[in-house]
């Protein structure tokens, strides 16, 4: 131990006394404290995603210290040829080794402690808890450290193995394999995925799954776990080759122990990636499953599927109960009541639950009923006389799981731990009709997830009631929560078209005291959070005071760094919101939220429909904005389209149309009468106008939304009679200034 202590103390004065390495963590440490700086926390979306890529740069960068450190240390004696009389004293290669190894790796904590103490330090600065902030210092931390293990041991394998100077472009060419071109082209290009348990860092640069503050690290835990494993396993692996090759240029009696030893170790990693394989065979198998499933189908386009409707095959209300177990495994019971059939007597009642789910039992008013499953179909055989009104029970467990080629999307059905993403597309409970929720593409090599592609499935209104137990976190669900207390949770929901589940370890609720929204968002992302409420609230205000009809139960709005839908999506009672929309202005997200709120998706104004003169209702909400910026802002038209021309509504307005989104110009002539009005102070008239085409519908809802919930269209003749009518002038615009 002395003489470890006393070379250990040798390695350390060899290392400081070079100039560039005693200033090195200094100079890095404070670049890196500038360039985290740099970062407006409250003017900025995905704060926690910035300060990933900023880390994960910054510590790549290091690793080329670390692989000339590694070399260098070698290569300034055990490899020098004007030191190999040293090889005659009585100082073994594992003494010198694991002493120059310590040293590096003490020395490297000079860089990782001020890195993330910085980390720590911006964190807290804007208000993340200290919990928070202390646990991902803590993960930050260890992979770093993890990192600069395993790339210390190769760079000093690099050199025991090659004596020439070349080893430092070798080194160089490893450092830039195992770090840039693995995370870039290997892993994000060709989709490796299963590789990235060899990059040097794990520090992904592309990976919008570890950099997310939703669903990202705790959902990856295992997986994170099972490579660390490997990656310590595999750098004894790397100290062991070391000195197996250090210990045969010299006479020793040892070189069959380290030859044992290195095969041990060997076997030891190749035991450590059993865990990180099998995980990715798991996932492969999932793939492959799909497949070979005969019953998906195939189409080039699966974005212009449309499914079928089926009016026999309803289910009127839901009552579900969900138990999560220690293992993450669900045990669910659904009851469903399904309205009499209209037709003949039916035999089979199908339904779509998906296939990670295993039925325990079924059951038709209390009595035990034959089912047939396969892939995502679930066929019940109804009793004689089945034409009835049956109340039908299913009980069913499993892990809820898939894994695609999408990125960021790869996986869109999980609920790991406190980490839950069950939309209603995926069938995680069951739904009427045979519905197929995955598609073959023409090439038959990508599945298509219509959760990930955004292709609902058929969701009739139903009465909805959902009870959640087991989870440490709360749960949020696309309908109105009723009770809440520790691990127990109930939601109720009337006409509801679909339940999500979404939910995450950090997610905390901002609600608003002025409207009735709460923003259901991250401890990162708080401060901007708390902006965009401020513009809502605004907005919110505005309309309130003269739009009648105005929603006025509660909505929370989830705003995570996951990249959802543009803009925000209605579920229900819940808007899913990307983050990453117009981030060029804090106001256009506020804004899409409150068009949300006043019209619904308004999914129809993005299918082919009728002509643009037998159906203006999209001009006619684009009028509730257009009032908002003339009366509220005080802008003129030009000013308007300076300002907003992003905004649809100044799109749909403001802009001269083409042949084919508005060959007659009727927006401008809508926004032409819209201004005069204003013009001539009858503004309260157009509100009373746009109050009445309001009550009368404007949500523009797409095909499956109509089928059930059907809109009148509005002509522009039907808009010109009511203009007259209520307005009491004939000007209508026809001719613009």
């Amino acid at each position: 131990m002395y003489k470890w202590l006393r070379q250990c103390q040798l390695e350390l004065r060899l290392l400081l006394g070079n100039p560039l390495f005693l200033l090195l963590p200094l100079i890095l440490g404070l670049l890196f404290l500038l360039y985290m700086d740099q970062l407006p926390f409250s003017q900025y979306q995905g704060v926690f995603r910035q300060l990933y890529e900023r880390y994960a740069i910054a510590h790549t960068l290091s690793l080329g210290v670390v692989m000339l450190l590694g070399i260098l240390m070698i290569r300034r004696d055990v490899r020098k040829p004007s030191f190999e009389w040293n090889r005659s004293l009585p100082v073994s290669y594992s003494l010198m080794l694991s002493a120059k190894y310590a040293v590096g790796q003490l020395y490297l904590l000079l860089y990782t402690l001020p890195a993330n103490t910085v980390l720590y330090y911006v964190s807290r600065t804007q208000g993340v808890a200290a919990d928070i902030a202390g646990r991902d210092f803590l993960h930050f931390m260890i992979q770093s450290e993890i990192s600069y293990l395993v790339t210390l041991a190769l760079s000093m394998l690099l050199a025991v193995w090659i004596g020439n100077r070349v080893v430092y472009l070798i080194g160089f060419c490893a450092w830039m394999f195992g770090t840039f071109f693995m995370d870039i082209f290997l892993i994000g290009q060709i989709g490796l995925e299963f590789l990235s348990a060899f990059h040097l860092n794990q520090f992904f640069l592309n990976s919008l799954n570890m950099s997310s503050e939703v669903w990202g690290i705790a959902l990856y835990r295992k997986e994170l776990n099972a490579s660390w494993l490997f990656v310590l396993a595999f750098t004894l692996l790397l100290l062991s080759l070391s000195l197996l090759l250090l210990n045969r240029k010299r006479p020793t009696r040892y070189l069959a122990f380290w030859t044992l030893l290195t095969l041990a170790f060997i076997l030891l990693a190749t035991a450590a990636f059993r865990p990180f394989l099998g995980l990715w065979q798991e996932r492969y198998e999932v793939y492959e499953q799909l497949l070979a499933d005969p019953t998906l189908l195939s189409a080039s386009n699966p974005d212009n599927y449309k499914p079928d409707f089926y009016p026999e095959y309803e289910i009127t209300k839901y009552d579900i109960h969900l138990q999560r177990q220690q293992d993450d495994s669900l045990q669910l019971t659904a009851v469903l009541s399904i309205p009499p059939s209209s037709g003949e007597s039916r035999q089979v009642f199908p339904l779509t639950l998906h296939r990670s789910f295993q039925v325990v039992d079924v059951s038709i008013e209390n009595r035990k009923a034959e089912y047939y499953r396969q892939g995502d179909h679930l066929d019940i055989l109804l009793p004689e006389g089945g034409s009835g009104k049956l109340q039908a029970t299913v009980s069913y467990t499993g892990k809820p799981r898939d894994y695609l080629y999408q990125p960021p999307y790869n996986r869109s059905l999980f609920s790991v731990g406190c980490e839950v993403n069950l939309p209603s597309s995926a069938a995680w409970y069951p739904l009427p009709g045979d519905q197929p929720i995955y598609f073959k593409s023409g090439m038959n090599s990508v599945i298509y997830n219509q959760a990930i592609v955004y292709r609902p499935l058929i969701l009739p209104p139903a009465q909805m009631s959902l009870t959640l137990e087991g989870y440490a976190c709360p749960v949020y669900a696309s309908i109105l929560e009723t009770e809440r207390k520790p691990g127990y949770q109930r939601f109720e929901g009337e006409e509801t078209r679909g339940v999500e589940l979404y939910g995450s370890r950090d997610l905390l609720e901002l609600p608003s005291d002025k409207i009735p929204v709460t923003i259901i968002t991250t401890p990162y992302d708080r401060l901007y959070a708390e902006g965009l409420l401020q513009h809502l609230e605004t907005r919110y205000a505005y309309f309130e005071t003269w739009v009648k009809d105005l929603r006025t139960r509660r909505v929370q709005i989830i705003y995570t760094d996951h990249p959802f839908y543009a803009g925000g999506d209605l579920k229900g009672d819940l808007i899913i919101s990307g983050k990453y929309y117009y981030q060029y202005d804090i106001e256009s997200l506020p804004g899409e939220w409150m068009n949300t709120i006043l019209f619904g998706n308004q999914t129809g104004l993005r299918e082919e429909g009728l002509e643009q003169e037998q159906d203006v209702r999209h001009l006619i909400s684009s009028l509730f904005w257009y009032l908002y910026y003339k009366e509220e802002k005080g802008l003129s038209d030009a000013e308007l389209k300076h300002s907003y021309g992003w905004a649809r509504s100044v799109q749909i307005l403001l802009h001269e149309g083409d042949e084919t989104t508005d060959p007659d110009r009727l927006g401008n002539k809508l926004a032409a009468q819209a201004a005069k009005a204003i013009q001539d102070g009858r503004t309260e008239q157009l509100k009373g106008l746009l109050n009445e085409f309001y009550r009368s519908g404007l949500r523009l809802p797409g095909r499956e939304e109509a089928y059930y919930q059907p809109e009148a269209p509005v002509s522009y003749k039907q808009w010109n009679e009511k203009w007259d009518e209520m307005m009491s002038v004939h000007e209508r615009g026809e001719e613009l200034d």
